[in-house]
């Protein structure tokens, strides 16, 4: 019986992506499963389309955005983003955190409706608008 600590199933990527985005990774963590990767919100657009097109992560789909209000903390909010990719049949949770101010942000028609323009979201006082 081997007394091993199963290794994070994501240590590899997380490598790739922190070495290859820089400061703009803030940290990383891997949560029941699940690769949390949190970063600077001026680095949004940029990390996201790195997460699309790299081809490590292909995280070709936004599955959902989400917010988190934690009124305690002077940025109050956390957007995150559930990114899927199904080349590499993985998950990767993006998050930014933001005040009670604008956060420019990827918004995506719903699935199935592509004669449908994008339209933008609020998350309580957290305005995500189409970029």
């Amino acid at each position: 019986m081997s007394s091993e600590v199963p290794q994070d199933p994501f240590q590899e990527l997380a490598g790739h992506i922190t070495s290859s985005l820089g400061e703009a990774v803030t940290g990383h963590a891997t949560v029941q499963g699940q690769f949390i990767l949190n970063i600077k919100r001026d680095d949004l657009l940029t990390v996201l389309t790195f997460l699309r097109d790299d081809p490590k992560t292909r995280c070709e789909q936004l599955i959902d955005i989400c917010g988190v209000d934690l009124p305690e903390r002077a940025e109050r909010f956390d957007v995150v983003y559930q990114l899927l990719s199904l080349a590499h049949n993985h998950r990767i949770r993006v998050k930014v955190t933001a005040g009670e101010e604008t956060l420019d942000a990827i918004a995506t028609a719903p699935v199935g409706s592509q004669d449908r323009p994008a339209q933008p979201v609020s998350i309580t006082s957290v305005t995500v608008t189409e970029a």
